[in-house]
């Protein structure tokens, strides 16, 4: 199986890419921040027809919880734009490829229903409504 994993420098993406490898998987690490967001999306959008993923693991975020404007676009830019435009990317290319990304619990209250907690939860909401729009086009996804 061939995997593109974002984040891939951090905790989560790091073991995934270490236990993929183990296994015998092709993978691609990748990582972005905030700020070199349009080369990060140059060198993914590149990747797609080269690497031809069977499934993009997004394990990269912010987990940011201040409610500043600065701390609101860096959470919003990493955890809502980058995988939403990640998402509009595969779709453009034509891949068939699962895309994979991470909620929280905090998104929801007691009952299961959406009640995100903070910002970093209503990011992860935001995404989660994306996804179901990419959905409508036939773009697979699940978060975990």
């Amino acid at each position: 199986m061939k995997i593109i994993i974002t984040g891939a420098g951090g905790f989560l993406g790091n073991s995934l890419l270490q236990s993929f490898e183990a296994q015998g998987h092709e993978v691609l690490p990748m990582s972005f921040r905030p700020h070199n967001s349009d080369t990060f999306l140059n060198d993914f959008a590149s990747a797609l027809p080269d690497f031809s993923p069977d499934a993009v693991i997004n394990a990269g975020a912010s987990q940011n919880t201040k409610d500043s404007p600065e701390a609101l676009a860096e959470l919003i830019e990493s955890n809502v734009t980058i995988p939403a435009s990640m998402c509009a990317l595969l779709k453009k290319h034509q891949s068939s490829a699962v895309f994979m990304t991470f909620g929280t619990s905090w998104q929801f209250g007691e009952d299961g229903s959406p009640q995100p907690f903070n910002a970093y939860a209503s990011s992860k909401a935001a995404l989660a409504n994306f996804l179901d729009h990419f959905a409508q086009d036939g773009l697979r996804s699940a978060t975990l």
